[in-house]
């Protein structure tokens, strides 16, 4: 993120009930151009605005607009954690309670920003203080993410059982994840890379506190 060349600046913050609509829109816009899957039930991409509240952080950019969106949540088992990937999750035990980072979406044109990765941060810092021993996420190959989550520590594998109704797959998923051990280094490690993305989008209001499930 400190290379980050982009002019746009705004404020990073939880979102609230008012955001809802806009960040339903974005998900839903977001979902429908990935190149990676075929979204199959956009109605489950809906946020009510309460679901989940203290841990959806987002972005808005100098006009308002919310151009970026991360969801978080603690679970505490891996049983859990597949009721809400929908795919089987192979870690080891020592990861949980573990925080799942999903719904991440950014608006075209803003990629290079670093506000993606900074949201990142923000919730993993978080979850980390409330107790959190690993991270998971679903990535798919080719997906430009990888390249940053590589980098701060993040390990791959591919689910044995995939049975997620929401879209249909058109690179093979990859299950993420940080255990105890890489959690903290990969919170530093964002955090370095991020002070230029840190400063352009400050964070204003109260921090996340991410909801256990």
């Amino acid at each position: 993120m400190s290379g980050s060349d982009a002019p746009i600046h705004g404020i990073t913050g939880l979102a609230g009930v008012t955001d809802a609509p806009e960040i339903s829109g974005l998900l839903l816009a977001q979902y429908r151009a990935a190149r990676e899957f075929r979204l199959l039930q956009p109605e489950r991409l809906f946020w009510d605005g309460v679901q989940g509240a203290g841990g959806i952080a987002a972005g808005w950019d100098e006009t308002g607009k919310l151009v970026a969106t991360m969801r978080a949540r603690i679970v505490g088992s891996a049983a859990a954690a597949e009721a809400v990937l929908d795919v089987s999750v192979g870690v080891p035990q020592s990861c949980f309670p573990v925080v799942i980072l999903s719904r991440a979406a950014t608006a075209p044109g803003l990629s290079r920003t670093g506000i993606n990765s900074l949201l990142r941060w923000h919730l993993l810092r978080a979850a980390l203080a409330q107790g959190a021993r690993g991270a998971l996420g679903l990535v798919y190959e080719t997906a430009p993410r990888l390249t940053l989550m590589s980098a701060i520590g993040y390990r791959f594998m591919s689910p044995e059982r995939v049975w997620d109704p929401e879209v249909e797959p058109r690179n093979p998923p990859l299950l993420a994840w940080l255990s105890e051990d890489d959690l903290p280094p990969a919170v530093l490690a964002l955090e370095e890379r991020g002070r230029d993305a840190a400063m352009a989008w400050p964070w204003r209001g109260s921090a996340p506190v991410i909801p256990l499930s």
